[in-house]
């Protein structure tokens, strides 16, 4: 499963239409999720929001950023993987 968020997160990055860095911080009405891993002694962090922002830090440092697009039903389904392999959403 951590491969499938790795290539979620690859494929939000293949469907940005805006790129630069990009805030999931949560207001009053975007969920976002958070899922971190580690792989060869790196840690990422991913996270996405309900608007459609996402971006993934490597060690700290944001390596890719921007924005995706939704299609119905979508965002339940990521909440869901994030949630199964020990993310959060807020």
């Amino acid at each position: 499963m951590k491969r499938t968020i790795k290539l979620a997160a690859m494929f939000c990055g293949a469907l940005a239409t805006v790129t630069g860095f990009s805030s999931c911080s949560k207001d009053d009405k975007t969920e976002c999720c958070t899922y971190s891993y580690t792989e060869d002694n790196v840690t990422y962090i991913a996270k996405a929001c309900e608007d459609g922002t996402y971006s993934l830090e490597a060690d700290g440092k944001v390596i890719e950023s921007g924005t995706y697009d939704l299609e119905a039903g979508e965002w339940e389904i990521f909440k869901a993987i994030a949630k199964e392999e020990g993310g959060s959403c807020s």
